[in-house]
């Protein structure tokens, strides 16, 4: 999309699968990710090159598994689940995605936002969950921390300032 013209071009087809995905976060690395929601694999964009593809290999089918992307100190790409019941870990050098750490519910709408904080754990506020998730990228643990908080009625999104909405 070029916010000038407002022209779009489309620069690769990826699979039919609807909503397939919720958010993209950019990488060091220079390139664009982002995590799957209802497709199976989870997308680069190449900006420089204008090149697109599906890849890290297949994460299962399954609706709103994951709404958010951090990239790690590590380098790595973490995703924590809305309705997947693992974290995801995607390794931009070797092209590969990972599951990891303990199982979690099978809830829908956990955690919507993870962020990395200076001490290098990413933390993820609880949407529909009991508990905030904490991820150690260092350890490669998963864990909630913090009192139980109980577990949302609905389903929503949360805005940052100046954005009025449910």
């Amino acid at each position: 999309l070029d916010p000038a013209t407002g022209k779009h071009t489309s620069i690769a087809k990826v699979s039919n699968e609807k909503c397939k995905y919720a958010c993209i976060t950019a990488h060091s690395n220079g390139m664009l990710y982002c995590a799957p929601f209802l497709a199976k694999r989870a997308l680069v964009i190449d900006p420089k090159r204008g090149r697109v593809k599906e890849m890290w290999g297949n994460l299962g089918a399954g609706f709103a598994k994951y709404e958010n992307l951090v990239e790690g100190l590590d380098g790595y790409m973490y995703a924590v689940p809305a309705n997947a019941t693992q974290c995801c870990r995607l390794n931009p050098y070797r092209r590969k995605a990972q599951l990891f750490g303990p199982q979690l519910s099978s809830a829908p709408g956990k955690y919507r936002d993870c962020k990395r904080a200076p001490n290098g754990k990413l933390y993820a506020p609880p949407l529909n969950a009991d508990r905030v998730l904490m991820v150690d990228p260092a350890t490669s643990t998963v864990q909630e921390i913090g009192p139980a908080l109980g577990t949302g009625a609905r389903v929503g999104g949360c805005h940052g300032p100046g954005h009025s909405g449910p």
